[in-house]
């Protein structure tokens, strides 16, 4: 995977394309790796191979599944994967009023009070669709990783926790306040190595 700002760089660029070929195809791509991503993440093992063989909706699918992906953004995520289809297999497909239509009606309801219903620009429909996902899958990816890593910290502290001997509870307890300041800590620190690697 790119480093993070670039593909989010790549990816703004692709959905504001003035092209809806464009938008759509490469849109798309940039989406399938983050949900790719998000899927890998959330594995106890690396499938990554595996996972990469998966259609886009199967994996949304398998997203969901895990606990990793808003269910009620699954209708959108299947229509932008009918759109990219269209374009990615016929020459003749292009976005009109109904399909600007559709986006706007399979967003989630607590979305579209976001979102102006612009049926004329069916482009800006499918950008706003793209968008949300991305950003969506996005702070998915982020909430996992920082969820292993307070995992790992808690698991430090119920073993240290269960070393010490009976009798000890007061400074046990101490040891548990400092561990959870270093939770924070370490969680910032990881975010900050990630940025700097070019992981999301």
């Amino acid at each position: 995977m790119p480093h993070y700002e670039d593909h989010e760089r790549s990816f703004l660029d692709a959905i504001n394309s003035l092209d809806a070929f464009t938008q759509a195809v490469k849109g798309h791509r940039f989406l399938d790796e983050v949900v790719t991503e998000l899927i890998a993440e959330v594995l106890p093992v690396d499938h990554s191979v595996e996972i990469a063989r998966i259609g886009f909706v199967l994996k949304v699918d398998l997203a969901i599944a895990l606990g990793a992906f808003p269910d009620d953004l699954r209708p959108l995520a299947e229509r932008i994967n009918r759109t990219r289809n269209g374009f990615a297999h016929s020459t003749t497909t292009s976005l009109d009023r109904d399909a600007a239509l559709e986006l706007f009606n399979m967003m989630p309801r607590t979305l579209k009070s976001e979102i102006e219903d612009d049926r004329e620009n069916p482009q800006r429909m499918l950008r706003e669709s793209l968008f949300i996902l991305y950003v969506v899958v996005t702070a998915s990816v982020e909430r996992v990783r920082d969820g292993k890593v307070r995992s790992a910290e808690l698991l430090g502290m119920v073993e240290e926790a269960m070393a010490r001997q009976p009798g000890h509870s007061e400074h046990v307890l101490e040891k548990q306040r400092e561990r959870e300041a270093l939770i924070d800590l370490r969680v910032a620190e990881e975010k900050a190595k990630r940025n700097a690697e070019g992981k999301r």
